[in-house]
């Protein structure tokens, strides 16, 4: 039963994933390149006014970081406010092309692909 339980747990969190990447790659987002992307620049990206009202206006949304690795230590990260009961992204903030991620930041991405901010 308790592996019945992490098998059907980690399909929600893979379907979650993909369902978030196919949506920021169709997506029409800026792209910021930088060289390095610290988890503080996550975090206060998130608090800025307009997304964290955004964010707030419904209990559903929540706050995501995408992760796609590139050559080398360089990474594409997108930030979104994904939907919980629709499993879609529903606004797609913004983009970073950085050359490196910073050891917080890595830290907490770890071998996720996806990071939720709360």
């Amino acid at each position: 039963m308790k592996f019945l339980l992490i098998a059907l747990g980690i399909a929600i969190v893979l379907a979650m994933a993909f369902a978030v990447v196919k949506c920021i790659k169709s997506a029409s987002i800026a792209t910021a390149d930088v060289d390095v992307l610290t988890l503080g620049d996550v975090v206060a990206f998130f608090k800025r006014p307009g997304v964290i009202e955004m964010l707030k206006a419904s209990p559903d949304r929540i706050a995501v970081a995408i992760k796609e690795k590139r050559e080398g230590e360089s990474a594409l990260v997108s930030l979104c406010a994904f939907n919980k009961r629709t499993n879609k992204v529903e606004l797609p903030f913004g983009r970073f092309n950085a050359r490196s991620l910073d050891a917080d930041l890595l830290s907490v991405f770890n071998d996720k692909d996806m990071i939720i901010l709360q």
